[in-house]
């Protein structure tokens, strides 16, 4: 069995009351959720943020396709991979679930949203 994973480094945007917090994301492939393998039609999340108190920091982990990770390495060595934009619950003692979420190399007004 083949291990790969890939650590992303970067600040969080949003929301605003995380803002300077150093985020850390570790993306790992899963079979299960490719397509001619998965069951369920949509898992309920993929992945989770957890913040990290003592350091003001957060860490998380995205789960994605197989196939979908030679995407996202090609993105980042063409210096289009600037933006991950992730939707999820929001942050209950210490941590969110993660819905859903997709790489960006810009982002426009709708990314932005931040509910009251």
């Amino acid at each position: 069995m083949e291990f790969r994973h890939l650590t992303l480094h970067g600040l969080l945007l949003l929301p605003r009351r995380y803002k300077d917090d150093d985020v850390t994301v570790i993306v790992i492939p899963d079979p299960m959720l490719d397509a001619t393998v998965r069951r369920e039609p949509k898992p309920q999340a993929v992945g989770f943020l957890e913040r990290k108190r003592s350091r003001g920091t957060l860490q998380g982990y995205l789960s994605l396709p197989q196939d979908s990770l030679s995407s996202i390495l090609a993105m980042l060595q063409a210096g289009r991979l600037k933006f991950a934009i992730l939707h999820g619950t929001s942050m209950a003692r210490g941590g969110a679930h993660i819905r859903s979420y997709r790489p960006s190399e810009s982002l426009n007004e709708d990314d932005l949203f931040e509910p009251e």
